[in-house]
This record gives C-alpha cells, sequence and structure tokens, in this order.
C-alpha cells in the first residue's frame, strides 16, 4: 500500500505540533515493508520535513540549502521560497492526479484542493485536530473561508481521524 501524503502542514513553521503528528506517523509507517511512503521533495524549514526527507537529500545538505535561501533573499529581496512555492504546487498538482499512490492523507486543510478530492478516484482520509474555529468563528478572522474548507474535507474523507474523543464528539455533531 503506499500512502500519499502532501507538504503544507510543513510550510508553517520550523517546530510545530501537526508536523510532528505527520513526521511521527510517517516515521512508523516506513517501519512496515507493506507500506511505502510518498512525500514530495520540497524547500521547506520544518525540522521534521528535513529529518523524514535527510535520506533522499544527498546532494545539499539542509544546512547548504537555506544558506542559499537566506543569502539569495538578502541580494534579491524576494524570498525565493515563495517562487519555489509555486512551482511545487504545480508539482504537487500533478503527484495527486498520478496513479503511484493508493492512500491520499493531506496534512492540512488547504482550499488549494477545493473541487479536487472528489475526482481522485482515490481513497481520502483526513486528521482532525480540534474544531475551534469552526464552532467559534466570530474569535478567528477568515474563519468562513477555514469552515467551509474543513466541511469540504469531511465531506469527501472515506475516513476520519480524530486526535480525540472530544474531537470526535465534535466532527459527529
Amino acid at each position: 500500500m503506499r500512502i500519499f501524503y502532501d507538504t503544507e502542514a510543513f510550510r508553517w513553521s520550523k517546530y510545530s505540533g501537526i508536523p510532528r503528528y505527520f513526521s511521527e506517523l510517517i516515521c512508523e509507517f516506513q517501519t512496515d515493508s507493506n507500506i511505502k511512503i510518498v512525500l514530495p521533495q520540497v524547500y521547506c524549514r520544518n525540522a521534521d520535513y528535513q529529518r523524514l526527507m535527510e535520506p533522499l537529500s544527498t546532494r545539499f545538505s539542509w544546512k547548504l540549502r537555506n544558506k542559499i535561501i537566506d543569502t539569495s533573499q538578502s541580494v534579491f529581496g524576494v524570498n525565493p521560497a515563495r517562487i519555489l512555492s509555486q512551482s511545487e504546487k504545480q508539482n504537487l498538482s500533478y503527484l495527486i492526479n498520478d496513479d503511484k499512490y493508493d492512500i491520499f492523507h493531506p496534512t492540512h486543510f488547504s482550499s488549494y484542493y477545493s473541487g479536487k478530492l472528489d475526482r481522485l478516484h482515490k481513497p481520502v482520509v483526513v486528521t482532525a485536530y480540534d474544531l475551534t474555529r469552526e464552532k467559534y468563528p466570530e474569535y478567528f478572522s477568515l474563519s468562513i473561508n477555514i469552515c467551509n474548507d474543513t466541511k469540504y474535507f469531511f465531506q469527501n474523507a472515506d475516513r476520519i481521524i480524530c486526535i480525540s474523543e472530544y474531537t470526535k464528539h465534535d466532527v459527529l455533531s
């Protein structure tokens, strides 16, 4: 079985809980010879992602990559990671429509996937962490878009993993 993970959650910050969750999940799956992980190789500063990709990164070290990005940003005034992000999104779109995986497990409820999940013809598994933004949208900016994205993911998921009984209760209600 081949499980495809996107890299959206890994782009947020160098250290964060959700990327850590996926990193641990992927590391555990890698110990099972029946499971193959499909994870695109992209540029990001997240420590967990860099740890996952270390065996594949033989040409350049992450320290060198980070130095090149920092230098380019100071010289040209543009963050090359943002430019890379656009081409990586195109590559992600290609990979999602590719037939080289059996299950898609997105790492983030991104609006990028709106209208795409229902056309995949592959099982989709999503992880629900909490629904605070959906329950209390008045306390968060842009909550309408987030609520729509979350609803779309839940409606198009074949399976939903809830990290707690409380989250499970929120998802079911």
